[in-house]
């Protein structure tokens, strides 16, 4: 090899070099860590309105090293993604399809609360930044809003259901030292759930045009995170 391929690549080797040593401290078996970030939700009632925006994303957990390359967590978390307003006129007397056009302005919020289990697998290497492998499933709660704002013809609707849910990704973490950790975090979530009216006195399927009324909870979700190791 040419001594200056072996200059160019000297910076690298000792990058590498201070990360391994950086990373041989022992992991210590607990964790408690913080994510925050944004998540873009799947399309709710396909091929149906409403497309949602991207939404803020945080997560709690709490893990516990099984071994080296292996741990469990549990999470519990939050997201938000609202549609753009719309906007149509529609009979000032809902009764009588007759009547003046009057406005209306229409907001769709969903609001989910995950709680999860999951696998972390990393790779066995002990530099300080780990790549892992992240799988896991639970149960969500989902909340539609449907806001009309001040209408009292068209009063606001909100529609809640459960659904279980799976969701796999990738990650990696950096390890300063200390027990802190920070990294980043890519997640696909899977579920569907049947959303229902819960101020009607006999629920019913919101957006009854959707097949079989199930919503599509899906997401893909993006966090930067940060966590202490004890």
């Amino acid at each position: 090899m040419h001594p200056r391929h072996l200059l160019a690549g000297l910076p690298g080797l000792l990058i590498l070099a201070a990360l391994r040593a950086q990373g041989q401290e022992q992991d210590r078996p607990f964790a408690v860590i913080a994510r925050v970030g944004a998540q873009v939700p799947a399309r709710l009632f396909s091929p149906y309105p409403p497309d949602l925006g991207i939404g803020p994303s945080v997560e709690l957990a709490v893990s516990r090293a099984l071994l080296p390359w292996l741990e469990v967590e549990l999470a519990a978390g939050w997201s938000r993604s609202t549609a753009p307003t719309q906007s149509s006129l529609l009979p000032g007397d809902p009764a009588d399809p007759s009547s003046p056009l009057v406005p209306l302005h229409v907001t769709q919020r969903l609001t989910t609360v995950p709680v999860l289990a999951n696998l972390r697998a990393r790779w066995p290497s002990p530099w300080a930044v780990r790549p892992y492998l992240v799988a896991g499933g639970g149960g969500l709660h989902a909340d539609l809003r449907v806001d009309t704002g001040s209408s009292s013809l068209y009063p606001s609707r909100d529609a809640t259901g459960w659904a279980p849910v799976l969701q796999a990704g990738f990650g990696a973490d950096l390890r300063p030292g200390s027990g802190l950790l920070v990294g980043v975090e890519a997640r696909w979530r899977w579920g569907h759930a049947t959303l229902r009216e819960r101020t009607h006195p006999s629920p019913y399927v919101l957006f009854g045009q959707s097949r079989s009324g199930d919503a599509d909870l899906g997401a893909f979700c993006a966090q930067a995170t940060a966590g202490w190791r004890f």
